[in-house]
């Protein structure tokens, strides 16, 4: 059966939790969520924000689709589609109905209809399901840029390490081989530490070979600005109303894409290694 009615279930954030929005009914005798008839040419998410502005004055944004609910009245058959709301803050007056803004238990208990609980009910776990989400992904983000971070931080040292020695003894290596064809009574002494430079140099360039800390200390770092930049990405939609479970289920397949294509990038380095290392073993 399509939809006949819309409704909202309108949330707010406070310094003191999550509020839901219950108004009184025309009657004045219950107390229910804000709906009404889906006009002609109009779809149910915008008669659910005009029936919320019409009722209660509230200014919203639709976060997610809640369970249709169905019941009869005297004239007719009634099924309602709700939609989850986040309220923009911005109400206008005057407000037809009495209006309250309640926690999840006042809200609830305050209702007049079971229907009405039930679609209450589907709200408050869809988005304590959000929040748990939100604090799980911020939390295996944060500690996979501190491991990342220190990953790629021992590695730009390893590559100092053996970088700036490398370029020390190639500079004393020049200017020895100057002073042997300078000095002629010097040059078998200037011979016989070039060839000691020149064996430390072999050892230290085999050593970033087969460790490649510049690679890694790169791609390290890529990977790690790429998470703290999905991290900021979190932070600012958690505080969207339009941050649905499907947005962040979208940011979690990143989240992974982001770990895959790490993962990828390690074998090869692995590959390259194991190559590098079997090239320098002795041939049978």
């Amino acid at each position: 059966m399509r939809a006949t009615h819309a409704g909202a279930v309108a949330f707010r954030e406070t310094g003191t939790g999550r509020e839901y929005l219950v108004i009184s009914s025309s009657s004045g005798s219950d107390w229910v969520l804000p709906k009404g008839h889906i006009e002609k040419a109009e779809t149910a998410s915008e008669a659910a924000l005009r029936e919320l502005m019409e009722e209660s004055g509230v200014a919203g944004r639709i976060v997610g689709q809640l369970k249709p609910v169905t019941f009869k009245t005297k004239a007719e058959e009634v099924r309602v589609s709700f939609l989850l709301v986040r309220s923009t803050g911005k109400d206008h007056f005057p407000k037809k109905r009495t209006v309250e803004w309640l926690r999840y238990p006042e809200a609830r208990g305050k209702l007049s209809f079971e229907e009405a609980r039930s679609v209450l009910d589907e709200a408050e776990r869809i988005l304590q399901d959000r929040s748990r989400k939100i604090a799980f992904m911020t939390a295996e983000l944060e500690n996979l840029i501190a491991f990342f971070g220190k990953e790629s931080s021992r590695h730009k040292c390893w590559y100092r390490w053996l970088r700036y020695p490398s370029i020390f003894l190639t500079a004393c290596e020049g200017a020895l081989a100057t002073l042997a064809l300078t000095f002629h009574n010097s040059q078998e002494t200037c011979n016989l530490i070039i060839v000691f430079i020149s064996g430390i140099l072999a050892i230290l360039v085999a050593i970033e070979a087969l460790r490649i800390p510049r690679d890694l200390w790169i791609h390290e770092r890529q990977t790690h600005n790429a998470l703290r930049d999905l991290l900021r990405e979190l932070d600012y939609r958690s505080l969207e109303s339009a941050c649905s479970e499907q947005v962040l289920d979208a940011m979690f397949d990143q989240l992974q894409s982001i770990l895959g294509n790490s993962g990828a990038k390690w074998q090869e380095f692995l590959h390259k290694q194991e190559k590098l290392q079997n090239d320098k073993k002795p041939a049978d």
